[in-house]
């Protein structure tokens, strides 16, 4: 679905400059498992058998950038 409103946007004719997508505390598997404290934005991405949805968004998000837009990533502050 975020795939499909990012080709809809490339077919108007705006000219975005950024965009943001927030994330939460899956990002970081907490719905899975215990996680250290405190998480860092550098950390690697925690894989787990449930696949977060967020990092195809994100890979998506920096495929159709190519370096013409200024991404930015939340990331929630679970604790």
């Amino acid at each position: 679905m975020f795939g499909n409103f990012l080709s809809a946007l490339n077919q108007t004719d705006l000219q975005l400059e950024n965009v943001t997508l927030q994330t939460g505390g899956k990002y970081y598997n907490l719905h899975v498992e215990p996680v250290p404290s405190p998480t860092q934005e550098d950390d690697p991405r925690r894989h787990r058998p449930l696949e977060d949805f967020y990092f195809p968004q994100e890979d998506l998000l920096d495929e159709i950038s190519k370096g013409t837009l200024q991404l930015s990533f939340w990331r929630t502050d679970f604790g």
